[in-house]
């Protein structure tokens, strides 16, 4: 049984296991990928321009339209429109793995780190986990209620509600190796959505828990990421497959990233504000759907030569892409 605190021992991610996948999806034979002329402007941030690193893997917008990055060896820095901003969160996690950032209801800041779990409120830095302790999710959530999901690896997350009860919740096959959780969204009727590695589970308002994977539907057993787009449609990225899985009308459908690469690591999934549909992969970089048709963007040279690790559609319509060599902005711009 596991505690209700936010106090663990640490844990040693797989991270053999996971570059092992990515050597997959480096080393497949590249087919000829479709490419997409878009209108837009393009932008790029590096250590130049005041990023604390070049490689990126996670992004998140606040309420106040701050950009916040995590990288993947020099902590936070955040963009406020007009200047970058190295976030001080203590030496010890100066060289952290960021991969999760969220503001809560109350309007503090929380990062999921390799180094530890951080709460930032009103500019007071607090360590709410023991040394060595590890969050291996790509999202935080806040549901509807205004309750704080934190995943906790390998098995479950905490549940901390606006009253700060806190509680901690396992998820079904738990004894699995591995079966954690990537990433977590509430959709529009009130379902909770976990991408794990052992395939998609859906929980209900009453509790009820749906698993969701290759046998019944999706794509691979492995959902990296989820996203709930403005018609209600449910998408789905995998690790090691060419396709994503949409959830549409109570069926789901697998469609084909033309990407130009057999297997494919889907690490992000946003929308723009023309309905758009953007993947950000490691091999391919960014592919964008417009309903119709799935395009590989090959517009900008730059972006090709790096993994893309995480994608944003902002409030004011741009869309950010963190990769291992700098961050790209891409302004798009109405046919």
């Amino acid at each position: 049984m596991k505690k209700n605190a936010l106090m663990q021992p640490g844990r040693n991610i797989p991270w053999l296991f996971l570059f092992t996948l990515m050597i997959v999806a480096y080393s497949c034979t590249k087919e000829a990928p479709m490419t997409i002329e878009s209108s837009g402007t393009w932008q790029k941030f590096t250590t130049a321009d005041g990023l604390s690193s070049n490689n990126i893997r996670s992004l998140y917008e606040d309420k106040s339209g701050n950009i916040w990055v995590g990288t993947y060896d020099a902590s936070v820095c955040m963009f406020d429109g007009n200047q970058w901003n190295k976030f001080n969160v203590g030496a010890k996690f100066d060289t952290s793995f960021v991969m999760s950032i969220i503001e809560d209801v109350r309007g503090d800041m929380w990062f999921g780190t390799t180094s530890g779990l951080l709460n930032v409120s009103n500019g007071s830095v607090t360590e709410m986990t023991d040394q060595g302790y590890s969050i291996y999710s790509k999202t935080f959530m806040n549901d509807q209620a205004g309750n704080l999901y934190i995943p906790e690896y390998p098995y479950g997350y905490y549940l901390l509600t606006a009253n700060n009860s806190i509680s901690y919740h396992s998820l079904p096959n738990s004894t699995i190796n591995y079966n954690h959780i990537n990433c977590i969204i509430q959709d529009g009727d009130g379902n909770i959505w976990f991408a794990t590695s052992y395939g998609a589970i859906k929980q209900t308002p009453g509790g009820a828990q749906t698993i969701y994977n290759s046998s019944n539907g999706i794509t691979a057993d492995w959902v990296n990421t989820i996203m709930q787009d403005s018609r209600g449609d449910i998408w789905l990225g995998c690790w090691g497959e060419s396709t994503v899985t949409r959830l549409h009308d109570g069926q789901f459908e697998k469609l084909n990233l033309n990407s130009g690469f057999p297997q494919e690591v889907v690490t992000g999934i946003c929308e723009d504000r023309f309905h758009n549909i953007w993947f950000a992969a490691v091999a391919a970089g960014q592919v964008n759907y417009d309903g119709v048709i799935m395009r590989r963007m090959l517009e900008n040279k730059q972006i090709l030569n790096y993994s893309c690790w995480a994608t944003l559609a902002d409030k004011k319509g741009n869309i950010w892409f963190g990769t291992s060599g700098g961050l790209f902005r891409f302004t798009p711009q109405k046919h």
